[in-house]
């Protein structure tokens, strides 16, 4: 048996949208063209095309560096170590679709709360829906097989038969998401007790089970992302012990400090209560998080059905909980359609 190393390619683009471009797209221009480049963090540089498709280069120095991959030939045994770069691997690329999901939710519910309206055409990407790209120029080179037609035709299709459905993101619009994206990079280092990404991502893909009106498992993430939000509001807000605010948890309100024993003590209600009474938040998302608790207690312990527009709602609370976090408008709620 031989085994080879080759490294892992440092760069995928993904379709994250159906509905928004990024540019104009008419019938003679290059939907591939690239409209604007971004460079998050340490972690990766973003290319936006006009089709609305985004790219990514993870950088070497950065927590998504692309790694070596072993292959074998020939016949035996596999190796151990073979096995474990292979897992390696898994685990490394189920980052970089984390991140890049992260992203395209942190663009479009940006730009949905800036448009006051609800997110559309939406769609997570998997593993099996990245595709390679190189940049010339002022081009997107993506790889021509089959894994390409299946994730670019839909949009293709979309432009040719449904163009009433096409959003085109203003060249203002797209530089307030990029500067966005800049914001909540310096607010992830700022939080202390929740990953500021994970809870973004899966607010992310609530909104799109909402959107396919899967509303149990909608309002089952979304919850767990508010218990994680109100968790970080008493830490941000210097509610815990000595602790004091950030420079941007500036609401007012007369919530008591607690000791860190007695919040590890206390059940989400005492939280919620807590934060209610001392106005931090208002009595209306008081009374939508007690109702979002008892719905999901209903569902956890006796599988109880959620309809579609209490999973709506839902949306709308962790909504308000983010405003207590973020110093700009961001909103991940999905519209859902119906027959009668």
């Amino acid at each position: 048996m031989q085994i080879t190393a080759r490294k892992l390619p440092d760069r995928f683009l993904i379709v994250p949208n159906l509905e928004e471009f990024f540019g104009e797209v008419r019938n003679r221009e290059n939907g591939l063209d690239l409209i604007d480049t971004h460079r998050y963090a340490d972690v990766a540089d973003i290319y936006l095309s006009r089709l609305g498709t985004i790219g990514f280069t993870f950088m070497d120095s950065g927590p998504l560096a692309s790694i070596d991959r072993l292959e074998t030939t020939g016949s035996g045994a596999v190796p151990e170590y073979v096995m474990q770069n292979h897992d390696d691997v898994v685990e490394l690329q189920g980052r970089r679709i984390i991140f890049a999901n992260f992203i395209a939710g942190a663009i479009f519910g940006h730009l949905a709360a800036l448009r006051h309206s609800a997110m559309s055409g939406a769609q997570y990407a998997g593993m099996d829906e990245i595709l390679a790209f190189t940049v010339s120029g002022a081009q997107l080179h993506i790889e021509h097989s089959k894994y390409a037609a299946a994730v670019l035709n839909p949009k293709i299709r979309l432009v040719r038969e449904e163009p009433a459905r096409m959003r085109i993101v203003t060249d203002e619009q797209r530089a307030a998401a990029l500067s966005f994206l800049d914001h909540i990079a310096d607010r992830h280092s700022a939080f202390e007790s929740v990953d500021l990404q994970a809870c973004m991502v899966m607010n992310y893909q609530a909104a799109i089970l909402h959107n396919e009106q899967h509303a149990a498992a909608s309002l089952a993430l979304n919850f767990s992302v508010a218990e994680a939000l109100i968790d970080e509001i008493f830490r941000v807000y210097g509610l815990l012990g000595i602790a004091t605010p950030k420079p941007f948890a500036t609401r007012g309100h007369t919530v008591a400090p607690v000791s860190n024993t007695q919040f590890a003590r206390w059940k989400l209600q005492n939280k919620i209560e807590a934060l209610a009474n001392g106005k931090l938040i208002a009595t209306s998302l008081n009374q939508r998080l007690e109702d979002a608790r008892k719905l999901r207690n209903g569902l956890m312990h006796r599988a109880a059905a959620v309809t579609v527009r209490q999973s709506g709602e839902m949306q709308t609370t962790v909504r308000d909980l983010w405003t207590l976090l973020l110093d700009q408008p961001f909103e991940l709620a999905a519209a859902w359609s119906m027959r009668i």
